[in-house]
């Protein structure tokens, strides 16, 4: 799973993480793309949560622009790239929350 924070705060975190508990170690990868500018220290909600699963690839990213596109684009390889057994990518953003286990 991808995660999509832009601003400096995941509000959701807990509710991800318990989520990602739910799975078999290894089932599914959380990780995070944060907004370039935006530095992991000054995540108020989930720091601890979004430094341990941060992507290198920072793109200053907008809403409805091409930008966005780029900063998920180049998060999917980043993420290929560490994690090759990884079959399927979901996109989410911080204000998203999970409903169901995935299987």
């Amino acid at each position: 799973m991808l995660m999509m924070l832009h601003g400096a705060g995941w509000p959701n975190h807990e509710l991800w993480e318990q989520w990602q508990q739910q799975h078999e170690p290894g089932e599914v990868t959380l990780m995070v793309h944060l907004k370039a500018g935006v530095a992991a220290a000054s995540v108020k909600a989930g720091r601890e949560f979004v430094s341990a699963r941060k992507l290198a690839t920072s793109v200053e990213a907008s809403w409805g622009d091409i930008s966005l596109v780029e900063a998920q684009l180049d998060s999917m390889a980043e993420l290929l790239q560490r994690c090759p057994h990884v079959t399927h990518i979901g996109l989410a953003s911080g204000h998203d929350i999970p409903v169901q286990v995935l299987r």
